[in-house]
């Protein structure tokens, strides 16, 4: 191994080579290491949310993971779970970032309009908490509106990609010709792979996986 460690925890496989390649794109030298638990999210859309005791099973995986991995620092990167990210770094002892928070403090930059979109329901609550966390501390107006694209996701799990970002830019492209908005974020991780299909958008979209390596990034170069 070369360079710190980063410790990713999924809650997907797909994610894996997508978190590959963009740490790969830096010109600073990490490892990084993965563990996907599907068992975390699978439970979660069970539930219909993130229970507690989801929350807290993943803060120990995510945990267990990075010291396993003598990691620098971590990175949740589905946002369903992202919350266990906080308690996970109690229990670690390292900064173990949640996806979403990068993605949300970019958005803002881009006005108080902002539609939200996700394609499962578990990913709502804790998006919006975020969102309004955000705000709160900085200050900002908010006008924030969810757009659940509940009929993408079956073709996310097929593993149909075509499909699944064809179904995410026709819906937010409707949506968005209903009433226009500031900023248009993509909640979850995945939909960043329909991000080129919305260049057309007049409004900048924001997705997650790229500002989280960057945040993540910047707090191991803090901590050296």
């Amino acid at each position: 191994m070369s360079g710190p460690v980063v410790a990713l925890f999924h809650t997907a496989d797909v994610h894996v080579a997508t978190f590959d390649r963009l740490f790969g794109e830096q010109t600073v030298d990490v490892t990084v290491q993965h563990t996907v638990r599907a068992d975390l999210l699978a439970d979660a859309e069970a539930a219909g949310g993130p229970t507690a005791e989801i929350l807290a099973e993943a803060a120990r995986a995510m945990a267990d993971h990075a010291l396993q991995s003598g990691a620098s620092a971590g990175l949740c990167t589905c946002s369903t779970i992202a919350e266990a990210a906080e308690l996970a770094t109690l229990r670690a002892g390292i900064p173990f970032l949640r996806v979403d928070r990068a993605l949300a403090e970019a958005a803002f930059t881009a006005g108080s309009r902002i539609l939200i979109a996700a394609c499962v329901p578990t990913t709502i609550t804790p998006t919006l908490a975020l969102f309004e966390t955000v705000a709160g501390e900085r200050g900002l107006d908010r006008d924030l509106r969810i757009l659940l694209l509940e009929q993408a996701w079956p073709y996310f799990k097929d593993g149909n990609e075509e499909a699944y970002v064809t179904a995410i830019a026709s819906g937010v492209f409707e949506a968005f010709a209903e009433q226009p908005c500031d900023a248009v974020v993509l909640a979850q991780a995945s939909m960043a792979m329909a991000e080129p299909l919305l260049a057309d958008l007049p409004a900048p979209v924001f997705s997650s996986p790229r500002p989280a390596v960057a945040a993540v990034l910047e707090r191991i170069k803090k901590s050296t």
